[in-house]
């Protein structure tokens, strides 16, 4: 990695746009809502609204709009919070009291869109102290309650300018509220997205007048464009060949580690997937050493992932799903199990109808086209026929969503408490569709009463030991169900332009800009290629 040292660092010039590269265009900036339950959308989000607290990059929560982290109290009935003296709103207003109230209020909506409401859905009051101080009393205690209220999707929202409003319009574009650094300025869809700074002063004293987006480019295009000075910063999934170009290019760089955990997700809703021993099948089938070895990064990073609630590099992780290892004959045999017949090399289901699934991938990265065509590879060993539907990562969003896929490659980030990542799983507990979630991500369409009953356990339990256990006894028996075949673990990667100072390799759900706040542009003589001036942009 190349380090850029703060004392070498100048603002003298004008301020400037920094442009950027990210991968795939977010369906929407309301970060709260269903269809924006994506990075692309936390990595533009993150930069406008702000939450209560934020996850740093060693996985610590600290204070956002708060003067100082949250103080539980009563058992954890009751938790105390107080909000910065100087955290505004872009027109000037404080955030407020008020402002928590009115988020709390639009989550608990049922018509708000909202996938998740965890936590949320225990607080019975908000009990004001003044302007900038409440308490928040909660039913029963929560032992994440640090998530509650923290990253993109826990974005406080300004009442006075949201009040009254239908929270799924397009307020995020007509009112373009801010309490973060930036303000969104310009969005054309397909094209760019541009933010600029809220606070003049500031822009003057970092150099960094707003962003430029620049949405849909493969690695190698991102990697292209910083070495020729076309963009300063770029986050792409990191392979080995992009690894090796920054390496030799001079570029600033760093790999983390990381927490976005790719897997195979199965459709329980098709006919054949519906029969788990065809997805084990599926296991038995994929070599994920081999796709792990194509992630470069850190020795818990490039191996192989066995669960679908730690990673590997946390001390609860266990190995749930270790047992599944590329072995064509248990494959065979588990098909066999399925009840599936052999036709000239193809599996054949009833009234000699063929298994044919399509498999859904966002088109953003080439390395996960690349490993969509080994697995594609495997399971015409094994006679199953697999079309490749490779889409924009917009559109796979709405795919998921809307359960139009049979098999998913694609990827899950999120904050370090796997709280977050329960509702993928869960299924309604009060009887309804078959695969229906409890808050609308169980796109899989997976039903398991004990599943859902171990996660909604770790809600609500105290001790952390016995909660890990929860988890990992949730992990065993979806292990044995194949919701989704987890797969490798993608290290954190940016790679930016030596003129800039501040980017940090990142997991979590803010993404690459987690810390854009801190960033600085440096002063380069007017010759140095990649300097342009704020009216300059892609």
């Amino acid at each position: 990695m190349t380090a850029v040292s703060s004392k070498d660092v100048s603002v003298a010039h004008p301020p400037r746009l920094v442009r950027v590269h990210a991968a795939t265009e977010p369906p929407m900036l309301n970060p709260l809502r269903r269809a924006a339950k994506s990075l692309a959308t936390s990595v533009v989000s993150s930069c406008l609204l702000q939450s209560l607290n934020a996850v740093d990059a060693r996985g610590r929560y600290t204070p956002q709009l708060l003067a100082e982290p949250p103080a539980p109290d009563d058992a954890g009935r009751r938790i105390a919070y107080r909000l910065r003296a100087d955290a505004r709103w872009h027109d000037g207003r404080p955030v407020s009291v008020r402002d928590v109230a009115f988020t709390h209020s639009v989550m608990m909506d049922p018509d708000s869109d909202i996938p998740e409401r965890d936590g949320y859905d225990l607080i019975e009051r908000i009990e004001t102290v003044d302007d900038r101080s409440f308490v928040l009393h909660l039913s029963e205690a929560y032992p994440s309650y640090l998530d509650l209220f923290t990253s993109s999707t826990g974005s406080i929202l300004p009442e006075h300018l949201l009040g009254g409003r239908p929270f799924t319009s397009s307020w995020d574009v007509e009112v373009r509220p801010s309490s973060g650094p930036f303000r969104l300025s310009t969005w054309s869809r397909g094209e760019r997205l541009e933010v600029t700074a809220v606070d003049r002063d500031r822009a003057a004293a970092t150099g960094i007048a707003g962003l430029t987006f620049r949405f849909g480019a493969d690695a190698a295009q991102q990697i292209d464009d910083l070495i020729e000075g076309r963009a300063d910063v770029a986050s792409p999934d990191l392979d080995t060949s992009t690894l090796a170009r920054v390496q030799d290019s001079g570029l600033s760089w760093g790999v983390g580690p990381g927490e976005q955990w790719e897997q195979l997700s199965f459709q329980h809703r098709n006919r054949w997937l519906s029969r788990r021993s065809l997805r084990e099948a599926i296991a038995w089938s994929i070599d994920r050493d081999a796709l792990a070895a194509m992630v470069p990064g850190t020795a818990e990073d490039g191996t192989r992932l066995d669960s679908l609630v730690r990673r590997p590099h946390h001390p609860d992780y266990r190995p749930a799903f270790a047992r599944f290892h590329r072995d064509p004959r248990r494959a065979h045999d588990a098909a066999w199990r399925a009840g599936l017949d052999w036709s000239r090399g193809r599996l054949i289901g009833e009234g000699g109808e063929p298994v044919v699934l399509r498999l859904l991938l966002a088109d953003s990265s080439r390395l996960r086209i690349e490993q969509a065509e080994l697995i594609a590879g495997w399971l015409d060993e094994l006679g199953v026929d697999v079309r490749l539907d490779v889409t924009s990562g917009r559109d796979l969003l709405h795919k998921l969503a809307s359960a139009d896929y049979d098999l998913a490659l694609f990827g899950y980030a999120g904050n370090p408490d796997p709280v977050g990542h329960n509702t993928l799983w869960m299924a309604d507990p009060a009887g309804g569709p078959p695969g229906v979630a409890v808050h609308g991500q169980n796109y899989a369409g997976y039903t398991s009463a004990t599943v859902t009953d171990l996660l909604r356990q770790t809600t609500l339990e105290p001790d952390q030991r016995r909660r890990s256990q929860l988890f990992a006894a949730a992990d065993e028996v979806m292990a044995q169900d194949l919701p989704s075949l987890p797969l490798f673990v993608f290290p954190s990667f940016v790679a930016w332009r030596p003129h800039l100072e501040g980017p940090t390799p990142y997991p979590y759900q803010a993404g690459p800009l987690w810390n854009v706040a801190e960033w600085t542009l440096r002063d380069l003589p007017e010759r140095a290629s990649g300097v342009h001036t704020a009216e300059q942009r892609w």
